[in-house]
């Protein structure tokens, strides 16, 4: 089976293509990273292999709950979107995917936008009115 980074790095890896990471919860441990291998080595087709077990994880009440309180809220740039945040993670948690997406998608362009101007002096634009190429989000991105 290898050691633990072995084994998170091959479910990590499978994840990269699809849904980026495995969650920065809690409840990750040695044993859910064997479980989340197992997983995607012998999917079981009714739960969804391993994409399912990560959905079923960042869908968890309890760990959409502990994401807000103690990774958003703490953030100053997210202060003045935590209600959509909410609203939306709420409609999530009832089914209601699309408005969840829709109200979403315009939160992660206005943080952006935060962010730039808070980082102004730190990323480069050729473009000045405001527009930045994904070069330079990925560039300065990670940094913050």
């Amino acid at each position: 089976m290898g050691n633990l980074w072995e084994t998170y790095e091959k479910v990590d890896k499978h994840l990269n293509e699809k849904l980026l990471t495995i969650p920065p919860y809690p409840c990750v441990s040695g044993k859910r990273i064997q479980e989340l291998l197992a997983s995607l080595e012998n999917p079981d087709p009714a739960w969804g292999g391993l994409n399912g077990e990560i959905l079923r994880m960042v869908k968890n009440p309890w760990q959409r709950a502990y994401q807000i309180e103690y990774r958003f809220k703490p953030t100053k740039i997210f202060n003045d979107f935590m209600k959509i945040i909410e609203s939306a993670t709420y409609d999530l948690m009832i089914g209601n995917y699309i408005c969840s997406y829709l109200s979403l998608v315009p939160v992660v362009e206005a943080i952006l936008r935060k962010w730039s101007k808070e980082k102004s002096n730190e990323i480069e634009s050729i473009n000045k009115k405001g527009d930045f190429s994904i070069y330079i989000f990925e560039k300065n991105l990670v940094k913050y």
